[in-house]
């Protein structure tokens, strides 16, 4: 199981407008979920908690009631994605997945009648390897 999770929160409208006073967003912009202190990283809000995951999943699901959320993890289709998967099922939701093989691109939660919560992978949405190549050295 994780000790630790970090959250960065941003709107659509906080990143286009570079604003910091939302209502959405609130004032508590970066948030962890830890089992133990930890010191020199600077966050708005830690939640210290014997068990980082559930707390993670809680603060998700109720942020989620009042707006739709996305949730970006890098690489998180093999590993994030997958244990969260388990939380939520054994809460009784049942996700709806894409996926290709065993990569896990998007999983999909309804929370309520209105909201969605939505987790993506962003190392398998970004067709970013020509742009890593030898390429971007030769400019091919």
């Amino acid at each position: 199981m994780p000790n630790f999770i970090g959250a960065k929160i941003s709107c659509p409208k906080c990143i286009e407008n570079y604003t910091f006073d939302c209502k959405i967003c609130g004032e508590d912009r970066s948030i962890t979920f830890s089992e133990r202190p930890f010191v020199k990283t600077t966050v708005d809000h830690r939640f210290i908690v014997p068990d980082p995951l559930e707390e993670f999943v809680k603060w998700l699901i109720r942020i989620t009631t009042e707006y739709n959320t996305i949730a970006f993890s890098h690489f998180g289709g093999r590993f994030d994605m997958v244990i969260v998967f388990r939380m939520l099922f054994n809460r009784g939701f049942t996700p709806s997945m894409i996926n290709n093989g065993n990569k896990l691109y998007e999983m999909k939660v309804q929370i309520g009648k209105k909201s969605t919560l939505i987790f993506r992978d962003s190392f398998n949405l970004m067709p970013v390897s020509r742009f890593f190549g030898p390429c971007i050295w030769f400019r091919c």
